[in-house]
Parts: structure tokens; sequence; C-alpha cells
């Protein structure tokens, strides 16, 4: 029993040292495998870099040659500008006495009385515009006045009201109370009458509690037409 267990003890100790080599030998492949993707990478960037350095240099000499192009073109126009303005120089310089001789008998002189008649022209037609415009406006005035109507209200006269009904108390009126109250909304729920105190005392003969009453002057065009009277 115990060179059984002796031999078993060795198998096992053999097994592990050879699970622990293949182990070391797999991660150390694993290890080189990631060193030589990471050196690749670095390859690959490095020669990216030298790329765009040289595309970026070949640029440059390609502007380079442009400008040197651009110059030698500028000198070249500004060398046939220059010799363009000696020949025009000479040109006016030989015409000028010609030119000072033909201005002295061509000088037109322009008679006064045609700049006049211009200038009352154009007074002339200013001043027509000026009072078409002001026609205009004050036709536009006209029309805006006319058919205008306007309410306006009569506090004398509501004043006035309020004192016919105090004077001629009914009996309910006195039995149960009454309050006057100014209220121009009853104006869309009643009709309007001219003020006489009998038109008043027939309102208020079945009135108590709130009274309401309100009166306004009625204008057509700028004129009083009638002052309106009214009770609820």
């Amino acid at each position: 029993m115990n060179r059984k267990k002796k031999i078993c003890i060795g198998i096992i100790i053999f097994l592990t040292f050879v699970i622990l080599g293949n182990l070391i030998i797999f991660f150390t492949k694993k290890d080189i495998k990631v060193a030589e993707n990471q050196e690749n990478q670095l390859q690959e960037e490095n020669i990216a870099t030298e790329n765009s350095i040289n595309n970026v240099i070949d640029e440059n000499t390609i502007t380079q040659n442009e400008v040197t192009e651009n110059n030698t073109i500028t000198e070249s126009q500004d060398t046939m500008a220059d010799s363009n303005v000696n020949n025009t120089k000479k040109v006016t310089v030989e015409s000028t006495p010609k030119v000072a001789q033909n201005s002295k008998s061509q000088v037109a002189v322009v008679p006064k009385k045609e700049t006049a008649t211009e200038t009352q022209v154009a007074e002339k037609q200013e001043t027509q515009e000026n009072k078409q415009e002001k026609t205009k406006e004050e036709s536009s005035l006209q029309v805006s006045q006319t058919n205008v109507e306007k309410y306006v209200r009569n506090d004398s006269m509501i004043s006035r009201i309020k004192q016919v009904i105090q004077n001629n108390e009914t009996q309910d009126m006195k039995t149960f109370g009454y309050n006057i109250v100014i209220d121009s909304s009853i104006k869309n729920q009643t009709n309007q009458f001219t003020f006489t105190e009998s038109r008043v005392i027939n309102a208020i003969r079945l009135k108590f509690g709130t009274i309401r009453i309100y009166a306004e002057d009625y204008y057509y065009n700028g004129q009083l037409i009638m002052t309106e009277c009214y009770i609820l």
C-alpha cells in the first residue's frame, strides 16, 4: 500500500509540473504576441507620421513655387505698367497745348434765364405736390369726421333721475328697502327713454331692492341728438 501511495503521489506531482509548465509556456507566448502587435502598431504609426511630414513638405514646396511664379508675374506687370505710364506721359505732354487752345475756343456760357426757368418749374411742381397732399389730407379728415357716433355719460341727468326716485318712493320701496346703483351695462338689457318725471315714476312703480340707472348723451357728427335714460 505504501508503494501505491508513493506512486500515486509521484504521478500527481509529475502532472502538476507538466500543467504548470504548459501554463507558463502559454502565457509567455501570449506576452510575445502582444509585444509583437505593439511593435507593429508603432511601426505603422511611424510610417503614417513620415508620410504626413512628406505631404506637408510637398505642399510647402508647391506654395513656394506658386509664390515665386506670382512674384514674377507681378514684376512683369509692374514693368509693363511703368512703360505704359511713361508712354501716356509723353502723349499727354504733347497734346496739352492743343487741348488748352481748344478749351479757350470751346468754352460755352450758360444763359442765366434758362437756369432761372428750371428752378421756377421745380418750385411750381413742389408747390403743386404740396397742394395735392394737403387736399388729400383734408379730404381724408372730412371723410373720417362724417358719420361719427359718440356716447358720453351724463352725470347731471343721472342725478336728476336719482332725485326723482328718492322723491317718489313706492310702498314696496319703503317696506322692503331699495338701493340706487349707476350701471352702464343695463343699456344692453332694457330700452332707453327720454327724461320726464312721469316716465321715471312709471318705471319704478313695482321696484324695490337694487334699482339700476344710467344716462348718456348721443352725438352724431359732433351734434347732440338726444339724452338716453335707462332704469332697470
